[in-house]
């Protein structure tokens, strides 16, 4: 998380940017597991699976912590106050 924290932009961008990552993971593990059932000899969709759960886990232990601090609890519309206060 720190990457974001530290990486240019206002608190509804990062928001935005974790969401969407773990929405990207999300969609990616449940391709997998489509992908998988219809390989059900293809062994490599196993650890695949387990990437990505263990990626999304990651990702969205990452945005519930930059809620907690930030006490964003959906997307943010980006507005130029936000930028205000991210620089300041």
């Amino acid at each position: 998380m720190e990457q974001f924290e530290s990486a240019p932009g206002s608190i509804g961008e990062k928001y935005n940017l974790l969401k969407q990552r773990v929405d990207n993971l999300s969609r990616d593990l449940e391709q997998a597991r489509t992908d998988a059932e219809l390989n059900l000899e293809d062994r490599i969709w196993d650890v695949r699976i387990q990437n990505l759960e263990a990626a999304l886990q990651a990702a969205q232990e990452d945005l519930d912590a930059f809620q907690t601090r930030h006490g964003h609890t959906e997307e943010q519309p980006l507005e130029k106050s936000e930028e205000v206060e991210t620089a300041a």
